[in-house]
């Protein structure tokens, strides 16, 4: 039976360190830079005492993978997929370009991947929680845990596109960073005015800035796609992934050198919802925004056949 209800006060007194981060002053507490600072510390701390418990445990790892790309994009959806796999462990908010320039190993980050994948499993893979939250959950498959790693990732394209796309010595420098581990690059592409949509409505911000913001990403990726191997940079449209989840993830497991397991592909599959909300249709588009989303769609290769009604 549950016992009386507690005050607040007396609730966060019987929580520990994760609880209380998941409450409502807690989120608060994280969303400000002390407590961002606090919250990244005591990661670090935590994966360099994994790191010097078990330096060996990445000894069959063969590849890193960094998601490239939109904010909005499908991005944590395909990470989730990823890290089912028994031999992957993808999270979703580690900016790895972020933790090598803090300082961390190669080892530490990939311990914080781990944990990250690990973490975001145990709350349900819950992703789009400032807009409509839902699960990307895959029943019976490994999510948060695996057996001999092959792969680990991080599917925050966003951030890494900026830094990678801002600093060109960065690219090189990650790459020096994790060797002799291959880093791998997925990138996700979707109709752009989906992503701009979710940026107004998620920030607040302005449709113009995000038009913009959305024009300057693609010319940091239009860049990456100069600098990257080809056969480092996988592109991967969510409308395709969406209409066919397997086969566009066994294209991806064979990007990444994993096997495309049947039973892992059609778990997967089955937690993709076949009609995605239109989120263009739940702002006030102007003329001129609209016009400027068609410009940058017909500068950019990746983006070809994309419209405000396709």
């Amino acid at each position: 039976m549950s016992g009386p209800a507690r005050s607040a006060g007396q609730a966060s007194a019987g929580l520990g360190p994760r609880r209380v981060l998941k409450s409502r002053p807690g989120r608060w507490l994280v969303a400000t830079p002390p407590g961002r600072w606090a919250l990244t510390r005591r990661r670090h701390v935590a994966a360099r005492a994994e790191a010097r418990v078990d330096p060996d445990r990445f000894t069959s790892l063969e590849t890193c993978c960094l998601f490239l790309g939109h904010t909005k994009s499908g991005g944590s959806l395909l990470g989730a997929m990823i890290d089912a796999h028994p031999a992957a462990a993808v999270a979703d908010e580690i900016d790895v370009v972020a933790q090598l320039g803090a300082g961390l190993t190669a080892s530490e980050v990939f311990h914080l991947l781990v944990r990250g994948a690990r973490r975001e499993a145990a709350t349900g893979r819950v992703t789009a929680r400032r807009l409509e939250p839902y699960s990307l959950a895959v029943d019976g498959q490994w999510q948060g845990r695996h057996g001999r790693l092959r792969v680990v990732g991080d599917s925050r394209g966003g951030p890494t596109t900026r830094a990678l796309g801002d600093d060109p010595a960065r690219l090189d420098d990650v790459r020096a960073a994790l060797a002799p581990v291959r880093v791998a690059f997925v990138q996700m592409v979707r109709n752009p005015y989906e992503p701009i949509s979710a940026m107004v409505r998620r920030s607040g911000r302005s449709l113009t800035d995000a038009v913009a913001d959305h024009r300057a990403q693609c010319r940091r990726l239009v860049d990456l796609h100069r600098r990257i191997p080809y056969d480092d940079l996988h592109l991967v449209r969510y409308e395709r992934l969406v209409a066919d989840p397997e086969g566009e993830l066994a294209a991806v497991f064979a990007f990444l050198g994993l096997p495309a397991d049947p039973p892992v592909v059609a778990a997967c599959a089955a937690t993709v919802r076949p009609a995605p909300v239109r989120d263009r249709d739940r702002i006030a588009w102007t003329s001129a925004a609209r016009d400027a989303v068609a410009d940058t769609i017909a500068a950019n290769d990746f983006l070809a056949g994309y419209g405000f009604d396709r």
